[in-house]
């Protein structure tokens, strides 16, 4: 009987240490993919998705919002369905009221302002340092119509800035 509790217990931790190898190569986080979007990201954590309507001088406005929350970090991609009369300007305009945006907001100061591309559109990959230590890195594109933003927002310190930068690289434009 103390030989079958001894395999049982072996077996068991065998089963235990082959779970816990297994989980080791999935990447942490929960990946949000929508093709009726034309996305793919990877959230550090659960996700609640809102849907918003604006109505601006330009037009009414439509958002879909992907967000979580986590402690004084907070990790946002939103779809923005642009009126006609915004969705023909030139794309910098958004960018750099945006930007102008973050920064009075914030009060910070540009740490970095890149051009970069995804799913064969162009945009811009914007970092913004608080005046109180923290991170702000932003991704913005405008592909027919839309105007994705992933924003990560965090308080500083090197493991809240590793993910923000891991969930603003993860994102797609599919």
């Amino acid at each position: 009987m103390k030989s079958f509790y001894y395999s049982l217990s072996s077996v068991l931790a065998v089963a235990l240490a082959l779970t816990l190898v297994g989980n080791c190569n999935k990447a942490p986080g929960t990946l949000v993919e929508r093709e009726d979007h034309g996305f793919r990201a990877v959230f550090p954590g659960p996700v609640a998705e809102r849907q918003q309507s604006v109505k601006t001088d330009s037009g009414e406005m439509n958002a879909v919002h992907f967000l979580h929350v986590r402690f004084e970090e907070q990790y946002e991609l939103s779809i923005n369905s642009l009126p006609d009369s915004l969705a023909t300007k030139n794309q910098s305009d958004a960018v750099q009221s945006t930007t102008e945006h973050m920064i009075r907001r914030y009060r910070g100061a540009v740490e970095s302002d890149r051009v970069i591309r995804s799913g064969g559109v162009e945009g811009r990959d914007i970092t913004v340092r608080t005046g109180g230590g923290g991170l702000i890195r932003t991704k913005l594109f405008q592909k027919e119509g839309k105007l994705y933003i992933v924003t990560a927002r965090v308080r500083g310190g090197e493991e809240t800035e590793a993910r923000a930068h891991r969930f603003v690289n993860s994102m797609e434009l599919l």
